[in-house]
C-alpha cells in the first residue's frame, strides 16, 4: 500500500514575496543614498555676508564686514554701480574696484595695501567680521576737480577713452577729445558727470557696492550714501 503525500507551498510564496520587496527596498535605498550624497558634494555653498560702506567726496570710502561669514580676498570682487538716482543708464557703469587700492590697518596700526599691485600677492588673505577696509579719496576721485585735471582730462589721447584719475567708478570718466563737444557744459559732459560719485549734484543720493565670489554669484548688495 502506498502512501501518498501531499505537498504543500502555501507558506512558500508570502515568504519569498517578503525577501523580494525586502530585497528591492534595500537597493532602492542604496541608490537614494548614493545620489543624494552625490548631490550634496557637488554643491556649494555661497557665504552669507552683511557689508556696511561710507563714503564721503572729501574723505574717500570704507567698507566693513559687519557679520557673517570669512571671505577669502583673492576670491572675492568688490564694485561699485551708480543707482537709478543718477540716470537711467545706471546699470551701464558697473565697475570693479582694483583690489590694489584697498587698505587695512595692520598690526603696527598702520594703514597698508591688502595686496600688492606688482606682484599680485595679497598681504591680508582674508576678509573676517569686524574687518574695516579703505579707499582713499585720490583713490574714488571720478572727476576732474581742477582746472588742471580738466585739462589733463581734455587733451588725453583719444586711444586711451577713460581719465585714469581714480580706481572707482572708473566708467564715468570718459575721454572728452578737444573741441566743441568738450568739458561739463557739453552734452556729452553733462550725461557722463551725472553718475560720477564727486559730482556736487549727487551729495545725499546713493550708490551700490557688491562683492561676488570666483563664480561671478553676487554675495552682497548694499546701498552706500554719498556726503561731502
Amino acid at each position: 500500500m502506498m502512501t501518498k503525500y501531499e505537498k504543500i507551498n502555501e507558506a512558500v510564496s508570502p515568504v519569498v514575496g517578503v525577501m523580494l520587496m525586502l530585497v528591492v527596498t534595500i537597493v532602492i535605498a542604496a541608490v537614494v543614498s548614493g545620489f543624494a550624497g552625490s548631490m550634496t558634494g557637488s554643491i556649494s555653498t555661497t557665504p552669507q555676508v552683511t557689508l556696511d560702506a561710507t563714503y564721503s567726496q572729501s574723505g574717500g570710502m570704507t567698507i566693513t564686514h559687519a557679520g557673517g561669514d570669512s571671505l577669502p580676498l583673492s576670491e572675492v570682487t568688490f564694485a561699485t554701480m551708480p543707482s537709478e538716482l543718477m540716470g537711467i543708464d545706471y546699470l551701464q557703469f558697473l565697475y570693479d574696484i582694483d583690489p590694489s587700492v584697498l587698505n587695512y590697518t595692520n598690526s603696527d596700526g598702520e594703514s597698508t595695501a591688502i595686496m600688492s599691485n606688482v606682484s599680485g600677492y595679497y598681504y591680508k588673505a582674508a576678509f573676517i567680521p569686524g574687518d574695516v577696509l579703505t579707499i582713499s579719496q585720490a583713490d574714488c576721485t571720478d572727476r576732474a576737480t581742477t582746472d588742471e585735471m580738466l585739462a589733463a582730462l581734455n587733451a588725453a589721447s583719444s586711444g586711451s577713452p577713460y581719465y585714469t584719475g581714480g580706481s572707482v567708478n572708473l566708467l564715468s570718466q570718459l575721454n572728452w577729445p578737444q573741441g566743441s563737444d568738450t568739458g561739463y557744459d557739453s552734452d556729452k559732459g553733462r550725461y557722463f558727470v551725472g553718475y560720477e560719485f564727486m559730482n556736487p549734484d549727487n551729495k545725499g543720493k546713493y550708490f551700490y557696492l557688491t562683492v561676488r565670489d570666483s563664480a561671478e554669484t553676487t554675495i552682497a548688495k548694499v546701498k552706500v550714501q554719498i556726503t561731502a
